[in-house]
């Protein structure tokens, strides 16, 4: 797939009123060539009366096919390229859902048709703290499929995600990925204005055996995310792997016994070697495109670091895969503050793109069964590091606990644990 991103996610009123005018020129040229063609045929026939053939009728049919033919190429270009919007929710029964009514808007202009599944998660956390939905993410995924199954594979696919940040990553990766398909980021209102989202590709190639990412596109001014490793004075060999792109809360190490850090983010100040940036500058993933030689201005119109998403999804991808790598059989913790589009793209990539080690060990073919997400709770949670159970090839609610409390792993007493012996 060829990495673009497009600033713009509705249309503008010239676009519609062109695709309008197109629609009109199709049947009206339909209608000429129609009436041409009766009177070609009037002179093709044997007709005593007249001796000749009228050439500016031929003249009129040849251009009225032209134009029909050049209509109706130009229309399926048309649809071809605006596609159908899957808008994907679940999210807590104690959220609001503040997207879908922008997302509608927005599409009846530049999508040729919207599909919503979605489901509301009203799982509590058990007394471990850990909420169990694997099963109704599965469910959320087949709906997806089968919907797009269903779709013309001939238009585009566009996916607009409103979920939770570890569901996110659960469905990415369950995702079929169809040649052409777009992440599409919200739509925001400023004031009576509807302000776009950005709309990008994952920018990956295909390999033998999986996909390599590409480094993808950059913003104008653009700011460097890095990747930073630590070790942490802590007993157990857990790992924790952490993302600092959007505005929330940190996530302090210490409610977990983590050994190895690796941290994804737009340091604030300098950082010495093996150390993690205390502070990080609040980085803007949510943008128009901006103009040559401006850098991006934020939703609110401060001026932040400016990273594209798909170089993010990048980097923090590679984070989860060396955490995976470099530390068989250690649980690996994750708390992301990043947007839902770029949550979903390191999804898929755990699935499909192949690491840079290479590695065909079962720690890194199979991810879940040591990573562990984590969010702040929802609603009567709020405040609680929660552990979500996202994929049904994660352990049980139990195991997951008790790699998260211990920061280690013991396969006889998780073998009990799972049994119900403990």
């Amino acid at each position: 797939m060829t990495p673009r991103s497009r600033g713009s996610f509705g249309a503008s009123p010239w676009s519609r009123r062109r695709g309008l005018l197109l629609d009109l020129g199709i049947v009206v040229a339909g209608a000429v060539l129609t009436a041409a063609f009766s009177l070609v045929i009037e002179d093709a026939l044997p007709n005593h009366s007249a001796d000749r053939v009228v050439v500016v009728r031929w003249l009129v049919v040849l251009v009225a096919a032209l134009l029909l033919l050049g209509g109706l190429w130009l229309r399926r270009r048309r649809l071809a390229g605006r596609g159908t919007l899957y808008y994907v929710r679940a999210l807590d029964a104690a959220m609001g859902d503040g997207h879908l009514s922008s997302f509608q808007q927005a599409s009846k202009n530049a999508h040729s048709d919207i599909r919503v599944v979605t489901r509301w998660l009203t799982r509590r956390p058990d007394a471990d703290g850990v909420i169990d939905v694997a099963d109704e993410i599965a469910s959320l995924g087949r709906d997806l499929e089968q919907t797009m199954n269903e779709d013309d594979v001939s238009t585009a696919f566009n996916l607009a995600p409103n979920l939770l940040n570890p569901v996110a990553l659960a469905v990415g990766y369950d995702l079929f990925w169809w040649p052409g398909s777009r992440l599409e980021e919200a739509p925001t209102h400023d004031g009576s204005r509807l302000r776009p989202g950005l709309s990008w590709e994952i920018p990956s190639r295909p390999l033998d055996h999986g996909y390599a990412l590409d480094e993808g596109p950059r913003f104008p001014r653009e700011e460097q995310l890095e990747l930073f490793i630590g070790e942490e004075a802590a007993a157990g060999e857990a790992c924790l792997v952490t993302a600092r792109l959007t505005p929330g809360r940190d996530f302090h190490a210490a409610k977990v016994p983590v050994r190895y850090r690796y941290d994804v983010c737009v340091p604030d100040q300098a950082v010495e070697a093996g150390q993690i940036p205390r502070l990080s500058r609040p980085v803007s993933v949510q943008t128009q495109a901006p103009q040559p030689g401006q850098g991006p201005v934020s939703l609110d119109g401060t001026r932040q670091a400016a990273v594209h998403p798909a170089r993010a999804a990048g980097l923090i991808l590679r984070a989860v895969q060396q955490a995976l790598h470099e530390h068989h059989g250690s649980p690996v913790l994750l708390y992301f503050r990043v947007p839902k589009t770029v949550q979903v793209a390191i999804g898929w990539g755990l699935a499909n793109v192949v690491s840079e080690h290479g590695c065909l060990d079962e720690a890194c073919l199979y991810p879940w069964n040591r990573l562990i997400p984590l969010l702040y709770g929802q609603g009567a949670d709020a405040g609680q590091v929660l552990i979500h159970r996202v994929h049904r090839s994660q352990p049980t609610p139990q195991v997951m606990a008790h790699r998260a409390r211990t920061g280690d792993t013991d396969p006889g007493l998780e073998r009990e644990l799972s049994a119900g012996g403990v």
